[in-house]
């Protein structure tokens, strides 16, 4: 696979098209649903690709690397460089040490420690309010407000995107409608 070509052939001329450098201001509403839903299918087919490649890029780190000092293996590949490095949590994970104290016959309270918590007592704003010390309107406005986006793809658009899928990936074409129904906006780690 030559990687220039791909860069050239697909992803130039992507980042230079107007999908990606056409003023969003000025584009009508229509066209802003459909870029969206091409972008967020790319965003869903290469950050499915990329897991992918990332299992198999730790399995032949572990197989053909180098140990590393801390556990790992680091493997050179060109001029790039592999590492598969161990990580490990600062604390245990709490269904673990619930397991391991039960199998233990241990008191959990021996393994875990009980804190408080201060919560909003939405029931004792209520009696401020009743008691004319707050007001309901000041109440709401410290609610703290966000928005979804859902983008529902028009139907030829998601077969198009079906059709453009099938050719190299037969079996994930159900997939599209099965897990991509509609954009729901940025990921967890993403913009």
């Amino acid at each position: 696979m030559a990687i220039q070509d791909t860069i050239d052939v697909v992803l130039a001329p992507l980042m230079e098209s107007s999908l990606m450098t056409a003023a969003l201001e000025s584009m009508p509403t229509e066209d802003l649903v459909e870029v969206w839903t091409l972008l967020d299918f790319v965003y869903w087919a290469i950050d499915k690709r990329r897991k992918a490649m990332r299992e198999h890029l730790l399995r032949r780190a572990e197989k053909y690397g180098r140990a590393t000092d801390k556990g790992g293996q680091r493997l050179r590949v060109g001029g790039a460089k592999i590492v598969r490095q161990r990580r490990v949590g600062t604390l245990p994970e709490e269904a673990a040490v619930r397991k391991l104290l039960d199998e233990a016959n241990i008191d959990r309270s021996r393994g875990f420690s009980t804190t408080t918590k201060v919560v909003v007592d939405v029931s004792k704003l209520e009696g401020l309010v009743n008691l004319g010390l707050l007001e309901e309107d000041a109440i709401e406005a410290a609610k703290k407000v966000s928005w979804a986006l859902k983008v529902q793809p028009d139907l030829s658009l998601s077969s198009l995107l079906e059709e453009a899928l099938a050719p190299t990936h037969p079996e994930s074409t159900k997939t599209v409608r099965a897990k991509k129904p509609q954009s729901q906006g940025p990921r967890k780690g993403g913009a």
